[in-house]
């Protein structure tokens, strides 16, 4: 069985824009799991977005995230779904691709 790299990257304006440059590339050890610590957020609309082999542009190759319980967490994400609304601040993010439970948990930095 010859299974397919899958790339995952978050993208918005909650990123920096809606653009191939602008997105935030995740990263996996099993092809299931996607993480990346330290991300900053401003207030926007963001999705997370699939590239499967290396090759895909944002119109045919993005998940759509439903919003299910929205922004920082939720259990669903399906294509054409509806943008997360993004709030400002740094996260650790992570995506599970087979059960869709993504999660954005606040950095706190200590003085």
């Amino acid at each position: 069985m010859n299974v397919q790299p899958v790339s995952i990257e978050i993208i918005g304006g909650g990123t920096g824009g809606w653009c191939d440059t602008c997105d935030l590339a995740l990263t996996t050890r099993d092809n299931i799991k996607y993480t990346r610590a330290n991300v900053t957020l401003t207030n926007g609309q963001i999705q997370f977005r699939k590239i499967i082999n290396g090759t895909g542009t944002y119109n045919d190759k993005q998940i759509g995230m439903q919003k299910a319980s929205g922004f920082p967490s939720a259990t669903r994400f399906i294509n054409g779904g509806t943008d997360i609304i993004a709030t400002a601040g740094v996260y650790n993010v992570a995506v599970n691709r087979q059960t869709t439970v993504y999660s954005f948990i606040s950095v706190v930095t200590y003085n």
